[in-house]
């Protein structure tokens, strides 16, 4: 009925009123909760800590007291985002989403569950999703996004250092924020994509991979009735939880994004012509391209770099064009476009063996 520490207890205990009394006692005080799901926290600031061990099972004592006192790593992270307020909650005040009417549930909140739910809607919360401590720190840098091969797409990576004193368990997580592909088919801000469950000793790193299949940009298409992929520019965050962009970055589906890599819409579709024009961001004041072993001088013309892309002579399949180029500042930017050539058609063939 409620997400309180004292909802549907019949024991007469002030559970929240105990914390409060306990923590001005003592500062240095830390709560365990053992809960099926999120709760309401409101003295979450006035305590040094706080444990979630859900349902441990039978030998719960043991590995909760080894988590107080720092003989086992609390690697896990949050499931479930954890609201300030019930009101916040996607079923709150809505008896068709929860408990139900004559025994029928409706899902109404569509692709903005959980999370994504709070992130739509811009609420605060007490604890994000995926969010988790540690008994040491830990720092991300190195963004990279690199094209895939083979199933995957493109390959998001990232350096996970532990920055702490002692050895540490980091979980990094990716998500990717999806263009709206239409009018009425909305996406949420960001979607959980991937994760990592990574061991670190003191001071040590370890880059990450996230790999990204067609599947991973995909939407729900309800005219269709299937997955499609839609143009546009994919947000890509690596960070501690849904909460930490901690490094970001851009994919472009058959789009130019503001972003180091740049993919076809369809990883089926290919080009036709062995020769084309690309053009580069706005920012960038020189730059050079290689592809295939060959280099081109970007040059400018309407205020804007611009490349010729000769694939003549090229073998034909999945192109890789880099480019490497500096702002006006002197930034370095780094960029990469996928291109795949069409084979030639059988009538083409034909027509030239006859010549």
């Amino acid at each position: 009925q409620c997400m309180g520490l004292n909802c549907s207890q019949s024991d007469g205990v002030d559970r929240d009123g105990l914390i409060d009394a306990v923590a001005a006692a003592q500062p240095r005080t830390v709560v365990v909760l053992q809960t099926g799901g999120p709760v309401l926290t409101p003295w979450r600031d006035r305590v040094k800590g706080l444990i979630e061990a859900w349902y441990p099972g039978q030998n719960g004592g043991t590995a909760i007291a080894r988590v107080l006192f720092g003989d086992a790593e609390p690697g896990g992270r949050l499931p479930a985002t954890f609201p300030l307020r019930e009101e916040d909650e996607p079923v709150s005040g809505d008896p068709e989403k929860y408990p139900g009417v004559a025994e029928r549930v409706q899902y109404k909140e569509g692709v903005f569950m959980g999370y994504r739910w709070f992130d739509e809607r811009r609420l605060q919360v007490a604890y994000p999703f995926g969010y988790g401590l540690a008994y040491t720190s830990f720092a991300y840098s190195g963004l990279r996004l690199e094209p895939g091969s083979g199933a995957t797409d493109a390959v998001v990576s990232a350096v996970v250092r532990n920055t702490g004193s002692r050895v540490g368990i980091a979980v990094p997580q990716l998500y990717v924020g999806m263009p709206d592909p239409a009018p009425g088919i909305e996406q949420p801000p960001l979607q959980l994509k991937g994760m990592e469950r990574v061991r670190l000793e003191p001071g040590a790193a370890r880059r990450v991979k996230f790999p990204l299949n067609e599947r991973s940009f995909s939407y729900w298409d309800p005219r269709s009735d299937g997955w499609r992929v839609a143009r546009g520019c994919y947000r890509i965050v690596v960070g501690a939880h849904s909460r930490d962009a901690a490094l970001q970055g851009a994919i472009g589906r058959d789009a130019e994004c503001d972003g180091a890599l740049t993919l076809p819409r369809d990883r089926r579709a290919c080009t036709s012509r062995r020769a084309f024009t690309i053009r580069l961001r706005r920012s960038m004041r020189r730059a050079t391209v290689r592809f295939a072993g060959r280099r081109v001088r970007a040059v400018r013309r309407g205020g804007r770099l611009r490349a010729r892309i000769n694939l003549r002579g090229v073998r034909r399949g999945r192109v890789v064009v880099r480019v490497t180029g500096r702002t006006r500042s002197g930034r370095v930017v780094r960029e990469t476009r996928v291109y795949r050539t069409c084979k030639p058609k059988a009538k083409a063939k034909a027509k030239r063996k006859r010549r």
